[in-house]
């Protein structure tokens, strides 16, 4: 089974009792929510092995982004970061175009390696009570780290999270 961008792949998978899916390869990928709302495969600069990009969801609507790297010789998937990106629960916020935020896989801080970046626009009610909402740009940006080999948040180009989802991570 190969993992190539840009090429859909299909996943011979099954949900475990333990929130887990296991590929055909026998590796497995956490999640901590029931479901799982997209996977897909992906190449990055700078990497020499493929990741896999998992987007899990709740009951509710909401999810974090997992990303892992898939060591393909050992069978074995390392999870590289995982953030929050799908809000589609009709609440005082909900992201524009499908609830998911919009990532972007490329080398922010030009050191050879894809970084990334997750931007959407928010409609959010400060007050649930007030007529009417006002539209947030979001944004976070996650570089590489060559000394953890995983992806650290480089907080200063953090814009609307605090003010929209406080406490999320």
């Amino acid at each position: 089974m190969g993992l190539d961008a840009g090429r859909r792949v299909d996943w011979v998978a099954a949900i475990d009792p333990n929130n887990s899916i296991q590929d055909a390869l026998g590796s497995t990928i956490e999640v901590t929510e029931p479901s799982v709302h997209s996977l897909r495969p992906l190449r990055l600069r700078g990497q020499p092995h493929p990741f896999v990009e998992v987007i899990g969801t709740t009951h509710m609507g909401h999810g974090n982004l997992y990303l892992y790297e898939f060591l393909v010789d050992r069978r074995e998937l390392r999870l590289k970061l995982c953030t929050f990106v799908l809000d589609r629960h009709a609440d005082d916020s909900l992201i524009s175009g499908g609830g998911v935020l919009a990532r972007a896989y490329r080398d922010v801080n030009d050191d050879g390696y894809a970084d990334v970046e997750i931007h959407a626009t928010a409609t959010f009610r400060s007050n649930p009570e007030a007529a009417g909402a006002e539209e947030v740009s979001l944004r976070r940006v996650f570089l590489w780290s060559t000394e953890t080999e995983c992806f650290e948040e480089d907080r200063s180009a953090r814009k609307g999270f605090e003010r929209v989802y406080p406490g999320r991570s």
